[in-house]
Protein backbone atom coordinates (compact mmCIF):
# COMPACT_ATOMS: atom_id res chain seq x y z
CA UNK A 1 0.00 0.00 0.00
CA UNK A 2 3.09 2.18 -0.52
CA UNK A 3 2.09 5.53 -1.67
CA UNK A 4 3.72 6.53 -5.52
CA UNK A 5 5.79 9.43 -6.28
CA UNK A 6 4.00 12.55 -7.86
CA UNK A 7 4.91 12.34 -11.69
CA UNK A 8 6.07 15.44 -13.15
CA UNK A 9 2.90 17.97 -13.33
CA UNK A 10 0.50 16.26 -10.86
CA UNK A 11 -0.96 17.99 -8.34
CA UNK A 12 0.54 17.79 -4.78
CA UNK A 13 -2.64 17.75 -3.06
CA UNK A 14 -6.15 16.06 -3.80
CA UNK A 15 -9.10 15.78 -2.08
CA UNK A 16 -10.23 12.50 -0.37
CA UNK A 17 -13.90 11.17 -1.65
CA UNK A 18 -15.21 8.57 -0.06
CA UNK A 19 -17.73 5.99 -1.74
CA UNK A 20 -18.00 3.56 0.61
CA UNK A 21 -20.93 4.38 3.55
CA UNK A 22 -21.80 1.57 6.61
CA UNK A 23 -24.77 0.25 7.47
CA UNK A 24 -26.03 2.55 10.73
CA UNK A 25 -24.02 2.11 13.98
CA UNK A 26 -25.16 -0.03 16.52
CA UNK A 27 -27.94 2.49 19.00
CA UNK A 28 -27.67 1.49 21.31
CA UNK A 29 -24.95 0.88 22.71
CA UNK A 30 -23.65 4.71 20.76
CA UNK A 31 -25.91 7.00 22.24
CA UNK A 32 -26.76 10.19 20.25
CA UNK A 33 -28.61 14.13 21.30
CA UNK A 34 -29.86 16.93 19.65
CA UNK A 35 -31.56 15.29 16.39
CA UNK A 36 -33.02 17.88 13.27
CA UNK A 37 -34.89 16.88 10.62
CA UNK A 38 -34.25 18.81 7.21
CA UNK A 39 -37.77 19.75 5.97
CA UNK A 40 -36.82 20.24 2.32
CA UNK A 41 -34.58 16.98 1.99
CA UNK A 42 -35.52 14.56 5.21
CA UNK A 43 -32.05 14.07 5.82
CA UNK A 44 -31.41 13.88 9.49
CA UNK A 45 -28.61 15.03 11.86
CA UNK A 46 -27.84 14.17 14.99
CA UNK A 47 -24.52 14.78 17.93
CA UNK A 48 -22.68 12.19 19.67
CA UNK A 49 -23.92 12.59 23.05
CA UNK A 50 -21.43 14.34 24.98
CA UNK A 51 -20.56 14.10 28.67
CA UNK A 52 -20.93 17.53 29.81
CA UNK A 53 -19.73 17.90 33.43
CA UNK A 54 -16.41 16.61 35.29
CA UNK A 55 -17.10 17.98 38.71
CA UNK A 56 -17.88 21.17 38.48
CA UNK A 57 -15.98 21.54 35.01
CA UNK A 58 -17.54 21.57 31.59
CA UNK A 59 -16.56 19.66 29.00
CA UNK A 60 -17.64 18.08 25.54
CA UNK A 61 -16.00 14.65 24.91
CA UNK A 62 -18.12 12.61 22.73
CA UNK A 63 -19.04 9.24 23.52
CA UNK A 64 -17.93 6.12 22.03
CA UNK A 65 -19.24 4.66 18.60
CA UNK A 66 -20.36 1.58 18.07
CA UNK A 67 -21.12 -0.80 15.27
CA UNK A 68 -22.71 -4.79 14.83
CA UNK A 69 -19.81 -6.77 14.29
CA UNK A 70 -21.42 -8.07 10.85
CA UNK A 71 -20.23 -4.21 9.53
CA UNK A 72 -17.17 -5.44 8.76
CA UNK A 73 -18.45 -7.77 6.05
CA UNK A 74 -19.13 -4.02 4.44
CA UNK A 75 -16.28 -1.99 5.08
CA UNK A 76 -13.68 -0.56 2.96
CA UNK A 77 -10.10 1.49 4.18
CA UNK A 78 -11.97 4.12 3.82
CA UNK A 79 -15.61 4.51 4.92
CA UNK A 80 -18.20 7.13 5.82
CA UNK A 81 -21.05 6.84 8.24
CA UNK A 82 -24.45 6.55 7.94
CA UNK A 83 -25.31 8.97 10.02
CA UNK A 84 -24.90 12.79 9.37
CA UNK A 85 -22.77 14.48 12.49
CA UNK A 86 -23.16 18.07 13.55
CA UNK A 87 -26.26 20.69 13.27
CA UNK A 88 -28.02 21.77 10.05
CA UNK A 89 -26.72 22.37 7.59
CA UNK A 90 -23.34 21.77 8.41
CA UNK A 91 -23.63 18.27 8.97
CA UNK A 92 -21.28 15.79 7.93
CA UNK A 93 -20.57 12.12 8.20
CA UNK A 94 -17.47 10.41 9.65
CA UNK A 95 -14.27 8.98 8.32
CA UNK A 96 -14.30 5.23 9.39
CA UNK A 97 -10.61 3.63 8.30
CA UNK A 98 -10.24 0.23 8.28
CA UNK A 99 -7.13 -1.35 10.88
CA UNK A 100 -4.97 -1.85 7.44
CA UNK A 101 -4.99 2.11 6.94
CA UNK A 102 -4.34 2.94 10.84
CA UNK A 103 -1.23 0.76 10.50
CA UNK A 104 -0.02 2.06 7.11
CA UNK A 105 -0.55 5.56 8.63
CA UNK A 106 1.70 4.50 11.91
CA UNK A 107 4.26 2.80 9.91
CA UNK A 108 5.04 5.44 7.51
CA UNK A 109 4.82 8.09 9.85
CA UNK A 110 2.39 9.82 8.06
CA UNK A 111 1.48 13.10 10.11
CA UNK A 112 -1.38 15.06 10.70
CA UNK A 113 -4.18 12.88 11.72
CA UNK A 114 -5.23 11.16 15.07
CA UNK A 115 -7.90 7.77 16.13
CA UNK A 116 -10.24 7.12 18.88
CA UNK A 117 -11.51 3.35 18.80
CA UNK A 118 -14.76 2.14 16.90
CA UNK A 119 -16.03 -1.02 18.81
CA UNK A 120 -17.50 -3.78 17.58
CA UNK A 121 -20.29 -5.63 19.45
CA UNK A 122 -22.85 -8.50 18.63
CA UNK A 123 -22.01 -11.91 17.77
Amino acid sequence: MGLPQPCQGEPKLYQLVLTNTLPPMASPPTEFEQAQRCEACGTQAQYLKHTHFWGRIQYYEETDIYYAREVLQHAADFNATYERIGGLPDRHPLVIISWRVYRWLRENKIKGWEVRPVYLVGS
